[in-house]
């Protein structure tokens, strides 16, 4: 891992490094002090200069240290997205600020979805007008001055280069270090010795109870050669779309638009490993390669003359969740003497699987306690000739380069983003905005 933010204070690549206008947003109805709020933008404001970000101060947007207009916004609880803008903007005329470069929110405790309460006013307040935001909450602010407040702090801090564009960490292979301790330039051998595309195919379907939000097919791409920077890809299926020849025609245009960015910033793909995730229109893999893998190569041939020179050869592989439980022995060892579970990145391809298709089981994470459910990987296609072993340690690699985490997750990073923006998306439709296709 390079670039581990938590231990050395640094992140791989920082997106931009100055952020001058600054606003703070109080949605927290009184329960947070104004000192409160000082002092966490202080804190973060020095975790940010840590990793060479320079924030700028909403109490003194000046910079002359003298008395003037504030870069803070008060709005109340339960405000509406133009209720938000207009303060937010009202603070900005004030102190003769076009628009704000990030918002900090600080919101009372709610759960973090795009439905209606504070986090979701503010997270559609930053789609409508393409300002950052970060949500802090009040509680999380009671506990200034002990370890899990800075541990808060600099997890924002992270989360804010990752949300401008910047990287926390990349994952290389031992293979791609070069001499002299020069930075790699590759994810993987494998991947750098041809252009090559990891993709992540995300489906939702709509519930049986709610048709207003519709089903959406989301995809996620990388477009360098480490694998830490992602472009997405937003497709509304019809409703009919547990029909397979419908899912699978949405799913080909979702990827070859991710594809397309990747050609233009990279040019033209000739690998392509795509991991499949969420709601399947079926659980039989041989429909699935039928249709899937065929409607992603029948989009890619519509757009050859376009996007793509030559055949692109493509790898799919479908991973759903298993009851399969495994326990930790004396060869595996443990994650650590209080779980008492598996270690991350354990891989299990034998015993359990198919004697000749290419599958496995995998655990990526680091479990709170008990046994984790392992997740089930099987390539029903593999035109790329993606070796078993180089396809097991993308996924676990991926699983570390989770942007707003400092430890690994349950999934690569590129299915996990994608499930993220195909829920964002479906909710901000559902409240009769235009969520936009590609980004």
């Amino acid at each position: 891992k390079l670039g581990e933010w938590r231990q050395e204070n640094q992140v791989f690549r920082v997106a931009a490094p100055e952020h001058r206008n600054v606003l703070v947003l109080d949605m927290g109805g009184g329960r947070a002090s104004p000192d409160a709020v000082r002092n966490y933008v202080d804190e973060l404001r020095r975790a940010c200069r840590d990793i060479d970000i320079q924030l700028g101060d909403p109490f003194d947007p000046s910079g002359r240290g003298g008395p003037g207009p504030v870069l803070v916004a008060v709005v109340r609880p339960d405000s509406s997205v133009g209720d938000v803008t207009h303060e937010v903007y009202g603070a900005c005329q004030r102190c003769g600020v076009a628009k704000p470069d990030l918002v900090l929110a600080v919101i009372k405790k709610t759960q973090a979805s795009l439905s209606e309460n504070d986090y979701g006013v503010i997270k559609r307040f930053q789609h409508q007008t393409g300002v950052m935001t970060s949500c802090v909450t009040v509680e999380s602010l009671k506990t200034a001055g002990s370890a899990r407040y800075r541990d808060i702090v600099r997890a924002i801090a992270a989360k804010i280069n990752a949300k401008f564009g910047g990287v926390n960490r990349a994952v290389v292979s031992a293979e791609s270090a070069r001499p002299n301790g020069e930075p790699p330039v590759d994810f993987h051998p494998w991947t750098g010795a041809a252009p090559t595309a990891l993709v992540a195919v995300h489906v939702t379907l709509a519930g049986a109870y709610d048709s207003a939000i519709p089903s959406m097919v989301t995809a996620a791409c990388t477009v360098d050669k480490l694998m830490s920077q992602f472009r997405f890809a937003s497709r509304v299926a019809p409703l009919d779309a547990r029909l397979d020849e419908h899912l699978a025609d949405v799913i080909g245009l979702a990827v070859c638009d991710v594809l397309s960015q990747f050609a233009e910033i990279n040019g033209p793909p000739q690998l392509v490993v795509a991991f499949r995730t969420g709601a399947f229109a079926g659980e039989d893999h041989r429909r699935m390669l039928e249709l899937e893998p065929a409607a992603i190569k029948r989009r890619i041939r519509e757009k050859a003359s376009a996007h793509f020179d030559g055949e692109v050869h493509l790898t799919y592989c479908p991973m759903t969740k298993s009851r399969v439980r495994v326990f930790p022995s004396r060869e595996s060892g443990t994650d650590n003497d209080r779980s008492m579970n598996v270690p991350p990145s354990l891989f299990v391809d034998s015993g359990l699987t198919h004697p000749t298709a290419h599958e496995f089981f995998v655990n990526t994470y680091a479990g709170i306690q008990g046994c984790n459910n392992l997740q089930h990987c099987r390539v029903i296609l593999n035109e790329a000739q993606c070796p078993p072993d180089v396809l097991m340690s993308i996924v676990a690699a991926l699983a570390y380069a989770y942007p707003k985490a400092n430890r690994a997750v349950k999934l690569p990073a590129l299915s996990y983003m994608a499930s993220l923006v195909c829920d964002a998306k479906r909710l901000v439709i559902k409240n009769g905005e235009e969520a936009p296709g590609v980004g």
